[in-house]
């Protein structure tokens, strides 16, 4: 039983990890794209959206990196 949550548990961490590194990419796509608007707007909004998918995805990433990193040392 206890092998089967932590390998529940490992694959949680394992999806969390692919999250973050799917968000960030967006994130940068977003924060790439303000060359395209012609506006300010436009530019000033890719900006901030870029930067909150980045930052979740960096947050998601870690937080799964460093679970991950914290169950191999047990």
């Amino acid at each position: 039983m206890s092998e089967e949550v932590s390998a529940e548990r490992k694959l949680e961490f394992q999806s969390l990890q692919l999250i973050g590194l799917f968000l960030s990419v967006i994130g940068i796509i977003m924060i790439i794209a303000i060359i395209f608007p012609e506006n300010l707007e436009g530019k000033i909004t890719n900006l901030i959206a870029g930067l909150i998918l980045l930052g979740f995805g960096i947050g998601a990433f870690l937080k799964g990196k460093s679970h991950k990193v914290k169950k191999e040392a047990e």
